[in-house]
Parts: C-alpha cells; structure tokens; sequence
C-alpha cells in the first residue's frame, strides 16, 4: 500500500535488469559473429565499433573471401615425417570450435 516502496522495488528490477542484459548481448554477439564470418577481438572491442563512422581496408584480399585453408604441412625435423605432424595437429585439434580450426579438414583431404 506504500507507493514509494513499490517505486523502490520497481527501480531495483530495472537497473537489474539492464545489467544483466549488456553482458548477455555482447556474448551473444561474439557468439553469433563467427557463424557468420566475422570475427570480433573482444567485448571491449565490439563496443568500440559503436563509436566508428569511418573504416579502411589495406587490403583487397581482407573483402573478398575471408576463408582460411591449409594448403601445405611442412616439417623442419628430418626425424618426424609430415604426415606425423598432421597427425599430432589434427588429434589436438579435434574437438576445437574456434572458426579459423581448419587443421581437421585438411587432414580429412588428405585421407590422414
């Protein structure tokens, strides 16, 4: 029955709530952005972008495809051959999530 303990519950729930939102919109964010591509530094770094109203590339290769391969295992240890190194890089590899983790498809190709 008291309007300003009701205002003080209210207010509470709301700045709460903000709160709670921002840090669950930046993960969601860095979540998202590598499904799509893109791939973000850090929170800090996203909430900078806010700020940007100019961007330039040094680079025509950064527009076009931004897909990584691997194109070739070379081994410098004459005791270790190449495939073995694959091998190693693939098994640790396995279970990595990361977007640029392309070590496993190309042990894949190479039937390794």
């Amino acid at each position: 029955m008291n309007l300003a303990r009701t205002a003080n519950i209210l207010s509470l729930d709301f700045a709460t709530g903000i709160r709670v939102s921002i840090p669950t919109t930046v993960l969601a964010a860095l979540t998202y952005a590598p499904r799509r591509g893109i791939l973000i530094r850090s929170g800090r770094a996203l909430e900078k972008l806010s700020t940007v109203d100019t961007i330039v590339f040094d680079k025509t290769g950064t527009l076009t495809k931004g897909e990584v391969v691997v194109v070739k295992v070379e081994n410098c240890n004459p005791h270790i051959s190449s495939s073995r190194v694959l091998t190693l890089a693939t098994s640790a590899e396995q279970h990595f999530t990361h977007p640029v983790a392309v070590i496993v498809n190309y042990a894949i190709q190479q039937q390794v």
